[in-house]
């Protein structure tokens, strides 16, 4: 069960909530359970007025909780009801004047506490230490009312609210860093100035929900303001922000990259390798959002090469991905085809095996022998270059005019090649996630690499 504790606020923005609540109940996705003051909601604001105006002091009188119930759960109103008087009773604020309603216009219910901060007494109720005693509490209800419990820190607080209802305030959040924006400031206030509300938007301690916003500005306002928002990247901190949030959550409870990559598809973040122009790199990103960026941009642990997970167990999938560097590695620092095999088997623990027929060897196939479940690739299905016939000349090009290949090696060449190698493998020992050739961005195969140019000598990737 979460309990998220809005901030404090106004009788001018407690009449916007409860009309956007009312505007709820009248579509037919919402009902109020209870009020305190045996009213209907319609009677609230100038109930709660009247009881905040009993202590002048209170520059901000006002608070709602918004209580969500775990994924799976299904709470009777009853039940729900039951949970949120008795929260709102420990929390202090039984004696307040407030009403709880229940929301069902997503996948998880869940209801709003909108209450004073003023009891009947006119005495101010205290919120300090508000969210420490609010988790506590929520964490014995759960026992109580035989909830799923919540098992993470704030950031999974964050993460499990059913409508992720850290993410409702993007709009507001966004908006207002745009006006302290040089560049977006006079376009944004052009388009708010057309709003009938436009005196509601000049005091920044308010705070509305994506949905509140909507309702203030009317759909096509709202969506032009949206527009401007994105197109100007005054979204991207905070999905980045998310993101994050969810990277370190999920990385703390994964013991290999496969494991990690399920659990981020699972709360629809998106992780794939790819390769662009020789280096490759990791793309995570938040699907629903159409948000994505490069393992460069993130935190070392979650790019390519360095994630701290036990070797052994890695995939097919990296392990082709690490087959493919080490053995590009390799050509580019011995001098012989047997050198080539014996530094991939002491430095890399991969083992290679000529295939062959009766006319002789005619294929390699190259295999990790230090993970848990080795698979065997062909020198071909890692990349074009690594036939045993190119291979071969690589290391004799001189050869017979009869012969049935053409020396390449001038082919392979490429002045940074040692350096992108370095990129990609990150001392190749570490490697831990797949890597490889380039490929179609939205696929973890490889594809055929575009043809290059001939340069001087070495082979590269």
């Amino acid at each position: 069960m979460i309990a998220h504790i809005l901030q404090s606020f106004s009788s001018d923005k407690l009449s916007h909530k409860i009309n956007y609540q009312l505007s709820k109940i009248e579509n037919g996705v919402g009902r109020e359970l209870y009020n305190s003051s045996c009213d209907k909601l319609d009677d609230m604001y100038k109930n709660m007025c009247i009881v905040a105006g009993m202590n002048d002091r209170i520059k901000l009188p006002f608070i709602e909780f918004v209580l969500s119930a775990p994924e799976g759960e299904r709470l009777s109103d009853d039940k729900f009801l039951d949970l949120a008087k008795e929260y709102i009773e420990r929390m202090g604020y039984g004696d307040s004047c407030y009403s709880i309603i229940r929301n069902n216009d997503n996948d998880h219910s869940h209801v709003h506490i909108i209450a004073t901060r003023v009891d009947f007494s006119g005495n101010s109720i205290s919120d300090n230490f508000s969210r420490f005693k609010s988790f506590a509490i929520m964490r014995e209800l759960e026992e109580k009312y035989k909830l799923k419990p919540l098992k993470g820190n704030k950031e999974a607080e964050k993460i499990t609210l059913g409508e992720h209802l850290h993410r409702q305030y993007y709009f507001d959040t966004a908006l207002k860093k745009g006006l302290r924006s040089y560049s977006a400031k006079t376009e944004l206030l052009s388009l708010l100035r057309e709003s009938e509300n436009y005196d509601m938007f000049s005091d920044e301690k308010n705070r509305w929900s994506n949905s509140e916003w909507r309702t203030l500005l009317g759909d096509d306002l709202y969506e032009r303001t949206l527009a401007v928002l994105s197109k100007k990247g005054f979204f991207n901190p905070l999905y980045k922000d998310e993101l994050l949030q969810v990277l370190d959550e999920t990385y703390e409870r994964s013991g290999s990259v496969q494991e990690f990559r399920d659990k981020l598809a699972e709360q629809g973040v998106y992780m794939r390798l790819v390769s662009d122009k020789g280096q490759s790199h990791y793309v995570y990103g938040i699907k629903e959002m159409s948000f994505y960026v490069k393992d460069t941009s993130l935190p070392l642990k979650y790019r390519w090469g360095s994630m701290g997970f036990d070797k052994r167990k890695i995939t097919p999938d990296e392990q082709k991905h690490f087959l493919y560097t080490a053995v590009f590695h390799t050509l580019n620092t011995t001098a012989s085809y047997d050198d080539f095999k014996t530094k991939l088997s002491e430095d890399y623990h991969v083992e290679v095996k000529e295939r062959s027929n009766r006319k002789g060897a005619y294929g390699l196939t190259f295999t990790m022998t230090d993970v848990d479940e080795p698979v065997s690739f062909a020198g071909s299905d890692l990349s074009r270059k690594l036939t045993y016939a190119n291979i071969q000349s690589f290391y004799s090009p001189k050869v017979d005019e009869g012969a049935a290949f053409v020396p390449i090696a001038n082919h392979f060449s490429s002045p940074s090649a040692e350096k992108e190698i370095l990129y990609m493998t990150g001392g190749l020992g570490n490697i831990l996630e797949d890597d490889g050739k380039k490929r179609d961005r939205h696929d973890d195969e490889f594809s055929p690499k575009k043809k290059k140019k001939k340069r001087p000598r070495g082979m590269s990737i």
